[in-house]
């Protein structure tokens, strides 16, 4: 397996693809092929690309390919969004259900060289009244944790729970009305989620 970088140089913000070529190198074809990829911290995961079979999204990218007969290749490309300056080295490995007579070609790395500083924005998040306030993907648990930083351009979705006897009124702030709340981090964010007795 290989994998390569581009760009391999950057500034933070940037969006790094990662492109993993894994060939069958014999004799036998194999099966239950799996792809284990940990994202370092400076990077968040736009989108995981496989060739074949399926890869699932977050810190840790796990790809199912399936089968891969002898001499036959599988490509995952991978997008991920630089959060921190540094070198960022990225690793991932491959196994499967047979046992591979030269297991020294079963990992690969790529590094880029990002400058700059952290590119995130801040969301506050204030309860008036009986309930809670979740965010997706995690960060925010309000009351409790009702500030977070998250990504620059990071798309956040707020969720409003009531609690018991109560009900949700509405936003106010960065977003408005009584649904979900769905904000893009452009930049430092405050809503406000409001909530009344219910009638009984």
């Amino acid at each position: 397996m290989t994998m390569s970088v581009s760009p391999e140089a950057g500034v933070v913000g940037a969006t790094l693809t990662y492109s993993l070529d894994l060939r069958n190198n014999g004799p036998d074809e194999v099966s239950g092929v799996q792809i284990s990829d940990t994202l370092p911290s400076a990077l968040s995961i736009v989108s995981a690309t496989p060739s074949q079979g399926v890869c699932g999204r977050g810190g840790f990218i796990g790809c199912d390919l399936g089968s891969l007969p002898a001499g036959a290749n599988a490509t995952i490309e991978i997008q991920a969004v630089t959060l921190s300056a540094g070198e960022i080295v990225n690793h991932a490995s491959v196994l499967s259900r047979q046992t591979d007579p030269v297991p020294s070609n079963n990992a690969a790395s790529a590094a880029a060289t990002i400058t700059g500083g952290a590119v995130t924005a801040r969301l506050a998040v204030r309860v008036v009244g009986r309930g809670s306030v979740m965010s997706s993907p995690g960060g925010i648990a309000c009351p409790g944790d009702c500030v977070e930083e998250f990504p620059i351009d990071g798309r956040i979705t707020l969720a409003a729970v009531p609690a018991r006897g109560h009900r949700f009124a509405g936003w106010r702030g960065g977003c408005r009305g009584t649904g979900s709340c769905s904000l893009t981090m452009t930049s430092a964010r405050q809503v406000t989620a409001r909530f009344r007795r219910a009638r009984s």
